[in-house]
Parts: C-alpha cells; structure tokens; sequence
C-alpha cells in the first residue's frame, strides 16, 4: 500500500504511519507540500521485547523492512478508517497479541481541538499463553530538528531560536502499571541493542557526540489472560511556520505553551477522543451505503489534513496538490466545500470572505488566494492569475450554499454587494452570444481560453445565475432579480442554439473556426450543484439525461471517464474503447482521466431520475481504481492515465471531495437552516439506512417500516420546523440533540395502522 491515514492535525502537520510498519511522509516539520520537500525518517520505529516466565526472549522491531541489521516482524495486517490506522502484527515465534491502534485528534465542528499537533499510538497487548510474561516497547525517533534533548517527565528535543526547525518535540508514555524510560544516543544501533538486550536505554550516553536518536521505553507485566494498554504520544511544537517570504506561523502556537503542554492535554482527553471516534466511525459505516463508498467517504477527509495550513492568525489556507503550489484556487472550491461546510464550516466561512476581500474592481473573483492579496505563486509568473468561467460563478454558488444551509442572514447581507458584482461581471463577459466568452476553467489542459463559448463554464453560469435569482429576492432587489432571470433564459438559449448537437453539449463552439462536436466528461457540474442546492434545472431534462448517457458510450473507459472524446481526428476510434498503450502512439491530454468527472457523472444520474446499479458501478469504476488497482486510498490525484488507470498527476487532491454528493443523491436530501427544513426524496430502491450532514448536526435516515421512517442525530444539534421524508412529513418546532429520534409515517402507513 502506498499510502496510509494521515496522522497529525487539521492545518499543523502529519505523519504516516503504512502498512509496513515504517513512519513515512513527515510533514511537520513545516515542510509546505509544493514548496518544501517531504521528510522521510527510515530510523524511526517501534519495537517490542517480550521474556517469558520460561526465560525465553523474543525481539524485534515492527516493521516488515526495518533498517539494515535489525530483525523484522514476520507479517502485518493492516485497516484504516480515517483518523485511526489499526496495525495487527504477527509472527511464529511472538507469545502474545500485539494490536496497534494510531490515530489523532478529530472532532466534527471543533476545528481547534482537531488542530492539534500530535500522531497517537495505543498498543493492545494480549496474553493468552498459561504464563507471566514482561513486555516492554520502544519507541525509537531521530533528532531531525536538531535541538538538545530534555528527559524529565519524557522524551523531549528542544531547539531554540526563530527558525522553521525551533520549537519542541515530546514522546510521552501512558497506561496503567506501566514503567518508562527515555534515553537518546548518537546512533540507533546502540539504542536497539540496550533495548533487545533488556538493558535500559538511559545508560547509553552520547558519548561525547549530539543527540541524533532519542527513544522511550514501556513496560508491564501481563498475568495469563490479560490485556493491557500502552500509549504513546508523539506530540510537536515548531511555531515558526514560513510562507512564501513571510513567516505567519502555525495556529497551534495559540492553543498550546510546547510540545510537553500538548502531549499532557492529549494525555487527557484521551476518552473523550476515543468517544468522538467511536461516534463518527458508527455514523459513517453503520448504514445501507456500499462498502467501498463508506471505504471512500470516511478515509476521504484525509486530503483535508494533507494539503491545509492554518497559520497563527487563524486563517485557514489549502495548496491545490503536493505538486501545485497554488493556494487556494477557485476552480476546486466547491468540488471541496461540501465536507468543510458540514465538519468544519467556520472554515469554510473563511474561504469565501476571503475571496470577496480580494474581488476585482470589476467584479470578477481571483483564480487563487495569498495571504494579504492576490498573487499567482504557480510557474506563470502572472500578478492575477487567469480569467476563469469558474471563479466568479462558483463564489456564487458558495455564498448560496454557505447561506441555505447556515442561515446565516448577518453574512448574506454583507456577502451580497459581492455576489451581486461577481455576477454582473458574467453577464459583462457574456454580451455577444449570451454565455460567458474566451474564459479558462478548471481543465486547463484544454485551453479554453482560445474557445469562444465553453459547455462547462456556460453550465456554470447558469447555475450560478439561478442562485444569484435566490439572493436577489432575498435581499429585495427586484431589478437585479430581472435582469439575472433575463441572463439566465439568454443564456439557456445560447446554449441550445449553439452547443447542443441533438445527443449532447460538444466541449466548446468558436466563431471563427468550425467546431469539432467534442464531448467533455463533467460539462453538466454545474447542473450538479443546482441538484444539490435546489435551484433546479439548467435546461431540459431529457437533453440533460441524453448528455450523460452519451458521455458514457463515448467516453468511458475500465477506469472512469476519459476527459474528451471526439476532438482529435486520429483519436476518434479509439476514444470509444481504451486500447492497449503502445509507447509509440501520442498520448493525447483528451484520453486520460479526471476521476472527479465520474464522481459527478454518477451522482447527477441519481439526482436526474437515472439507474442507481448504473450510476453506483460509474463511481465505483473510478474508486476501485484508486483502493484495489493503485492501493493508495488515502492519496487520490487529480488525473489518472488512460492506459492502465495509473497516476498521471497532482496527488493528495481535494477535488475528489465531490464524492460526498453521492450519499446527497441517494436520500435527496435537502437542508433549508433559514425555514428550519429538512426533506428526503431518497432514489429508488430506497436504501434502508442512510446517512445525513448538515452544518448543526450529523445523522441517520432509517426506513423502519412500509412507509415508516426514522431520523437519528448521531451528533451535534439540529433544529427543525419540518422534517418530510419521502411522502411522510412531521411538523412542529422541536432541538434535536446528539441520540434524540424523530418518527415520520406516511398518510398510507397512519390508515394502514387504523384499519389495522
């Protein structure tokens, strides 16, 4: 397996911890993805010595492929449902169970508390031989900041001074009956053979030279029969975060001293995090969703923790990808949005004000963010950035997103001068033919900008026009409420004049040129997003439906949806069935691969009335690919290869978020925080338990009965004036707190119990 769940904090670092045993990716050491490079530390490892009441010993490290001249442990079983990676280790000659448990802090809605700067690591040790045995473990990890090391109370390395390494580094041991020591070397060797040879490592010394390694130790004794629990946190202070030429620092620095004041508040909420995890894992797998999309959703919030910062200030940034560094790009913002305003929306909240603080005098919103102002931080070297069809339109929707489903009138108001220009500013770029003209978007490999009109920006725009309708009569502005509406029937009538080809919208039509009748996988996005907040549709239904069983037959492939068919003469054939790859034969952009196309394909297809087995086997195309074919769940790219679904570029990226759609598609909920109302239209045929999110509060929807149904808050707090689901609708005014139930039967099922 090539990746593994994210151990670390919202914003302030993480670690991986595979399924080989090895501690891998460490990012937090301040080492931004794009601009830094990742850390890797192949000495540091766990180990464990057991000597039986027999006098026999048994040792070894936990790893699989340990460094050079250490013994290896036979064979690892590994799990992970994001926050927690389960490791099962096995071996002939190991006496005992030996289950680690490592995960980190997450708390839906506390941002703060899952910011916190620490990799957890529980180990269950079980003996079910007829003797006493003496366990102890190791936790072994290098100097890599450099600092002095510090022995009271734990492990500690400490660095003075201002730079991105100063700060603290603290191992803290935990469990009931348990003795530790801590000792640090100039190499690992001397560490491990102490270790193994049931020496204390404190004797070591340094012998004259610097502290490179340093190691914790716990051990206990377990009767026949019992089981015990050691913990060690792994907790880090380094508060000097760099950012471009700045320096803003880390947020963390705000809610803790050190990392000794880190490792003892983890130490003591160490329950209560066991309970969040608990409830958030039961929320999440106890449902009637296939298992590789529980798989997917759960472990999805992973790229979340991968590629954000949050600096001292507290504002919240994003890198696109490992391998992009730009900084919060519009083009992906709402592809992202959904688990941000459902777990973290005060996140989310950030991100929006943020781009309407750097809007264009004339309306139009940046393609990225940087701190203080708009800068493009990629190769182009340009001060702005591009002219996008999906900045302006998707700012739009998520101001209309964030609203509906906060109710929060106090940001609307003030958001609304805003939105209003962002979406002048698309009439203004849509003059001559009605829909935006000659704009990028988020599939740039295309060049869209040399395209007059574009399917994907035009749906876009439509979309965003019908929201910008909401807001305008929300806020009592009659005359922007016309002319949006004029926009809108404009530009519908653009787009069927002008890029529908009676079976589906081509790719782009440009005045000067004949254009070629080019299908892009995802052009109905836009559409996806009307579904998901209840705007409607774009344009005929039929001509929708028809568009999407189109970009099936032409450009599907074993691995999901190719980006483009139909645009290269030479590639017509094959761009109907994927062939073999022959290194000789171009390798054009349009083939490969853009998971989060097919995401969209399959919830749209369920929000349009569309075959759900069809719809779910699209999406699982694209999932299995990353799960079984590349074995890298918790790293999804952006864009795969056409010839054997391998990745082509921009890893850990956060588009494929969009994914949280599909459970929205199947219950067909719709959540208005204004009115206090939440309905399900669930598809058919109607799952029996399903999950659902809102901002307030997380549950399950749960049909109990013919015409019966059930809804449960797992957590937080939901208020509701009306609940309907399906046919069945409850009202009243009633708080629903964390286990309250709310029941809903239908007319048909109430007259059924009476005649009964």
């Amino acid at each position: 397996m090539r990746s593994a769940v994210p151990l670390g904090g919202l914003g302030s670092g993480t670690v991986e911890l595979r399924a080989d045993g090895s501690l891998r990716d460490w990012n937090i050491f301040n080492n931004s993805p794009a601009f830094g490079t990742k850390v890797q530390l192949n000495d540091a490892l766990f180990g464990i010595r057991i000597e039986e009441q027999s006098g026999k010993v048994y040792a070894s490290t936990l790893r699989t492929q340990p460094p050079s001249g250490l013994p290896a442990i036979r064979q690892i079983k590994y799990s992970g449902d994001f926050p927690v990676s389960r490791l099962r280790f096995s071996d002939p000659d190991l006496p005992i169970r030996v289950d680690l448990y490592a995960y980190s802090e997450f708390r839906p809605r506390d941002p703060d508390v899952s910011a916190t700067p620490a990799a957890i690591f529980t180990f269950l040790l079980s003996n079910s031989s007829r003797q006493a045995i003496r366990a102890s473990l190791l936790f072994l990890l290098p100097n890599h900041i450099d600092g002095h090391v510090a022995v009271k109370g734990g492990l500690t390395f400490i660095r003075n001074g201002n730079l991105p390494l100063s700060g603290s580094i603290a191992v803290r041991t935990v469990g009931s009956g348990i003795s530790s020591v801590t000792g640090s070397a100039s190499s690992f060797e001397g560490l491990w053979r102490a270790f193994a040879g049931g020496e204390t490592i404190a004797g070591v010394g340094l012998k004259g030279e610097a502290p490179r390694f340093g190691a914790s130790t716990a051990s206990l004794s377990l009767k026949p029969g019992q089981t015990k629990a050691v913990t060690f946190i792994m907790a880090w202070y380094l508060p000097n975060r760099p950012f471009l030429d700045k320096t803003p620092g880390n947020y963390y620095s705000t809610l803790y001293r050190n990392a000794d004041d880190v490792a003892v508040r983890v130490a003591e909420r160490l329950v209560d995090d066991w309970r969040s995890m608990l409830q958030w894992q039961q929320m999440m797998l106890d449902n009637s969703l296939p298992s590789w999309l529980q798989d997917s959703l759960i472990n999805s919030v992973a790229t979340m923790y991968k590629t954000g910062m949050r600096f001292r200030d507290g504002s919240w940034r994003q890198w696109e990808a490992f391998s992009c560094s730009d900084v919060d790009p519009g083009h992906i913002d709402m592809y992202q949005s959904l688990p941000y305003m459902w777990f973290f929306p005060t996140l989310r909240k950030q991100i929006l004000l943020r781009f309407a603080s750097v809007q264009n005098p004339d309306g139009s919103i940046p393609e990225e963010l940087e701190s203080g102002g708009v800068a493009w931080v990629g190769p182009f070297e340009e001060p702005s950035g591009r002219e996008m069809g999906d900045s302006a339109t998707v700012f739009v929707l998520g101001v209309f997103q964030y609203y509906l489903w906060t109710g929060d009138q106090l940001f609307l108001e003030s958001m609304w001068p805003h939105v209003r220009s962002a979406a002048l500013w698309e009439i203004s770029r849509s003059k001559t033919y009605g829909l935006p003209e000659y704009l990028q978007n988020t599939y740039d490999l295309f060049h869209f900008n040399r395209k007059t009109l574009v399917s994907y920006n035009a749906i876009l725009y439509l979309a965003s026009m019908l929201a910008a309708e909401k807001m305008a009569k929300i806020e009592d502005h009659p005359e922007d409420l016309r002319t949006f509406d004029s926009a809108f029937e404009e530009g519908q009538s653009s787009l069927n004049q002008r890029l529908w080809t009676g079976r589906y919208f081509r790719a782009w039509w440009s005045e000067d040129t004949a254009a070629p009748n080019a299908l892009l996988a995802d052009t109905l996005y836009g559409q996806l997003w009307a579904s998901v907040l209840h705007l409607g549709l774009v344009t005929d239904k039929s001509q929708l439906l028809s568009h999407l069983r189109s970009e099936v037959a032409l450009n599907g492939t074993p691995f999901g949806l190719q980006a483009m068919s139909g645009a290269n003469s030479h590639d017509s054939n094959a761009n109907r069935h994927v062939q073999a790859w022959n290194p000789n034969e171009p390798k054009p952009n349009d083939r490969l691969i853009w998971p989060a196309g097919t995401l969209d394909w399959g919830s749209l297809n369920i929000y349009l009335g569309g075959n759900v087995n069809e719809s779910m086997a699209e999406v699982n195309k694209a999932i299995s690919n990353q799960r079984i074919n590349l074995k890298d769940q918790w790293n999804y790219t952006d864009i795969n290869n056409y010839w054997n679904g391998g990745s082509w570029g921009n890893s850990h990226y956060t588009r494929q978020l969009i994914l949280w759609a599909l459970p929205l598609a199947l219950s067909g909920q719709q959540w208005d925080a204004v009115s206090e109302r939440l309905s399900f239209n669930p598809a058919e045929p109607v799952p029996q338990r399903l999950p659902f999110f809102v901002p307030q509060a997380t549950g399950v929807v749960e049909l109990i009965a013919p015409g019966k149904w059930r809804i449960k808050v797992t957590s937080g707090r939901l208020a509701v004036h009306e609940v309907q689901i399906a046919n069945a609708r409850w009202t009243g005014d009633r708080l629903l707190r964390t286990g309250d139930c709310l029941y809903l039967s239908s007319p048909s099922a109430v007259a059924s119990n009476h005649m009964h």
